[in-house]
């Protein structure tokens, strides 16, 4: 941070993956893949709350398995550019508006050759999404808490070996939504019992690259409870997909879809020194 108002954020990462595959039936890789990713980022401080900032990041991801030869796939990359205001008037209340544009490239998908689908899966080329989040954190009051996003995403498949250039990526929903409000005890004999519940909605998607078959949209709601034992131990519930809603997750390119989680109990314990 300099001069008051300037903070400039940045970093680096240095990732380093062995990845060594035996499906015995005679084919085996041995993959090493390796990549330094770099961020940086710019804010400006104003004196009234209102804070503008531009990032730039970049991501590795190793891509497991093989293709039809046996040969590892290379690693996907990508990177993103993002620019958005962060508006704090008050100490109660945070907003953030922010447009990103990210690029991946080497994308798995289904080989297909002569419009036949063999099995296999290659490194397809490149997708790009482009978007908006916005995001608002609120103490309504002393017991009170607010939390609510929307996302918005335009993402398209850029370069393919299968011509669905232009077509959206599979299970990238264009909309998706949630909130969560949260009360805390302060002043009755459950002095810190916290009580929260909220909801997660995720638009219609397509089910493969090729847009043929789409997802419905569904909407889960989910709740938790903590309360701190003492100073140091904190119990946690938190129950996920609390109706038991049925819907479909993910699909993919071979027309197999895949049911999300059902209704689901976590329990933590945590141990603060």
């Amino acid at each position: 941070k300099f001069d008051d108002h300037w903070i400039v954020t940045a970093g680096g990462r240095y990732d380093y993956v062995r990845n060594a595959l035996d499906n015995h039936v005679g084919a085996s890789s041995n993959q090493k893949d390796n990549a330094f990713t770099g961020r940086l980022g710019l804010t400006y401080l104003t004196d009234f709350g209102l804070a503008p900032y531009v990032s730039y990041a970049e991501s590795f991801t190793p891509n497991t398995g093989t293709d039809r030869n046996g040969s590892a796939f290379d690693p996907s990359m990508a990177h993103q550019w993002e620019v958005g205001v962060k508006y704090q008037p008050t100490d109660a209340i945070l907003m953030t508006l922010a447009a990103y544009d990210l690029t991946k490239t080497n994308v798995l998908t289904t080989e297909i050759v002569g419009g036949v689908n063999t099995g296999f899966t290659v490194a397809s080329g490149e997708q790009q999404s482009r978007g908006i989040e916005a995001e608002i954190k609120a103490r309504l009051d002393q017991h009170w808490d607010l939390i609510a996003s929307y996302t918005y995403t335009h993402a398209e498949i850029t370069k393919s070996n299968r011509g669905d250039e232009g077509k959206r990526p599979a299970n990238v929903p264009r909309h998706m939504a949630s909130t969560w409000l949260n009360y805390t005890f302060n002043d009755t004999p459950l002095k810190g019992l916290s009580l929260g519940g909220g909801a997660r909605y995720t638009g219609v998607l397509y089910g493969d690259n090729g847009n043929t078959y789409h997802i419905d949209n569904y909407t889960l709601f989910d709740a938790g409870a903590s309360y701190p034992i003492n100073k140091h131990v904190t119990v946690s519930v938190n129950a996920q997909n609390l109706l038991d809603t049925e819907y479909v997750a993910t699909c993919d390119d071979s027309y197999e879809c895949y049911p999300g989680m059902r209704r689901t109990l976590l329990t933590s314990v945590k141990y603060s020194w």
